[in-house]
């Protein structure tokens, strides 16, 4: 009588711990696949960072955005130029189109190796 109780807790007891055992196992996988998923993320930005740096090495266009700016930010301090800045200004926001926008962010982005230019526009 003993052996017919013990029996059926044993095989409980057994099926338990190979539950357990197997969620285990499962979870370990689950997090290897997202560490491998990160890893890939991050030698594939690095691998574009790499081609965005060594494209830039031979080209103008850091500079160029450089100088366009300095000459901005010196144009708005110069009283006869404001009223010019602040009527480009508002047609840049107002009456531009939006592929234009979206084309002069993605030269700047490029040019100075930013990837997400979609959180700047908004």
């Amino acid at each position: 009588m003993f052996q017919a109780i013990i029996g059926p807790v044993a095989k409980l007891a057994s099926t338990w711990i190979e539950g357990k055992q197997k969620k285990a196992q499962l979870k370990s996988q689950v997090e290897l696949t997202k560490l491998e998923a990160t890893k890939t993320k991050i030698e594939k930005d690095g691998s574009w960072e790499e081609k965005a740096m060594s494209a830039s090495d031979s080209s103008w266009k850091d500079e160029a955005w450089t100088l366009t700016f300095i000459a901005i930010i010196l144009a708005s301090f110069v009283p006869a130029l404001q009223p010019f800045m602040k009527e480009g200004f508002l047609f840049l926001k107002n009456d531009c189109p939006e592929w234009i926008s979206w084309g002069i962010l993605a030269s700047i982005g490029g040019s100075f190796g930013l990837k997400s230019i979609a959180q700047f526009r908004k």
